[in-house]
């Protein structure tokens, strides 16, 4: 995206932004197919004989730019060593083609690590974490595996089941933008019992939203187990969050975002430790037979949320109305002034043309007045002439 809309970026420009922003982890282009090309009507996925030849052209350039960038990290002009490189593993929702491209990937030696986009593939979460099964299985276990798309907690435990290492953080801010606050935790009994909601009126033991009403005149903090900055020492409450909720102030998605962000830090912590222990497959299924699964998002806000923005709407445009008001005066004033501009430099131009038409008729005048006097001296001439010579 820029100033003058979207546009396509080229490998060379890629080249200029990671060198400027020097991340520590770049990822490779990848020609990823939309999930609307790869379903049906119906809604069923689109079988392995349709569109096989637009997946195999995609695997095959998504390779392509994997290399040039491959050469260009060794080359003289080097991305810097130490930058890890990421490729995509793509091939759409036909099993031979993922299998291909995990391993022709694998094959490259210097990448560091594979990304495996599933917000782009068809089909139902059991359709989509068998392809990402299919790609992972042909990938390297020794090398890092970031998977896209798999967000709320028990799908990321499925897909850590299935060999992922690591996701995207998009679930916290989901909550956040939501008025919500985390409250699911990993382990034993006694650490999900710790950290639940005892003071929650609602069945949803995963969060609670502080946009309900029941949370107005809550002075506990969001979770009493919690030792993020919003919760630790009790400094902020689930009223004061409301508040500032319906108040339309930043500070309550700074102290939101703050809260999940911790406790999904913490619920990876609890997992990798648990991994460790081996004690992972019991703890994930006490997991999902605690907090059950995520309701689906549907994109409709609650109905105090709805009604703050509808207030902000209306002050915006009344705010509008009055600029608009002293933006249309200025420009009628200003059009007026080039009004009376215009009709003055037109008097000008009449007075001026006036004066020339008066020299013109002037300067004719004494034209034909000397013509007329060379006329008549010339005739005076003749007859003078005339006259002599009829003298004998």
């Amino acid at each position: 995206m820029t100033q003058q809309g979207v546009r396509q970026l080229t490998l060379e420009e890629y080249f200029k932004i990671v060198r400027a922003y020097e991340p520590d982890i770049m990822a490779t282009f990848a020609d990823s197919i939309s999930d609307l090309d790869q379903v049906q009507p119906s809604g069923q996925l689109v079988g392995p004989g349709h569109g096989l030849k637009r997946v195999r052209k995609s695997v095959d350039r998504s390779l392509k730019w994997l290399d040039m960038i491959l050469r260009e990290r060794q080359g003289f002009d080097a991305l810097a060593e130490d930058r890890a490189v990421f490729a995509h593993v793509v091939g759409a929702q036909i099993e031979q083609e993922r299998i291909r491209c995990a391993q022709e990937t694998s094959m490259r030696q210097d990448v560091d690590g594979f990304v495996i986009d599933t917000l782009t593939l068809p089909g139902t979460k059991e359709e989509v974490l068998n392809l990402l099964k299919v790609s992972i299985d042909h990938l390297p276990a020794a090398k890092p595996r970031l998977v896209y798309g798999m967000q709320t907690p028990e799908d990321v435990l499925k897909s850590i089941a299935l060999g992922a290492d690591l996701f995207d953080t998009s679930y916290p801010f989901q909550l956040t933008e939501d008025g919500k606050a985390s409250l699911f935790s990993f382990g034993t009994p006694s650490t999900i019992h710790n950290n639940s909601n005892t003071d929650n009126t609602s069945t949803n033991k995963r969060w609670i939203n502080l946009w309900d009403e029941e949370h107005a005149d809550k002075f506990v903090p969001l979770s009493e187990a919690c030792e993020c900055y919003a919760c630790k020492g009790g400094r902020h409450t689930r009223a004061y969050i409301n508040h500032l909720l319906k108040a339309h102030e930043m500070l309550a998605t700074v102290l939101l975002m703050s809260h999940n962000m911790y406790q999904y830090s913490k619920f990876f912590a609890n997992v990798r430790q648990s991994i460790q222990d081996g004690t992972f497959e019991q703890y994930a299924a006490s997991f999902v037979e605690t907090f059950g699964t995520e309701p689906e998002r549907t994109g409709e806000i609650h109905a105090a949320q709805a009604a703050v923005e509808a207030a902000l709407a209306r002050r915006n445009r009344l705010d509008g109305d009055s600029d608009d008001d002293a933006a249309s005066a200025a420009a009628k004033r200003a059009a007026e002034e080039k009004k009376i501009e215009k009709e003055k430099l037109r008097e000008a131009r009449r007075a001026k043309n006036k004066e020339e038409g008066l020299k013109k008729r002037i300067h004719r005048q004494e034209m034909r007045s000397e013509k007329n006097l060379q006329e008549l001296s010339s005739q005076q001439q003749q007859e003078g002439q005339e006259k002599r010579d009829e003298k004998p």
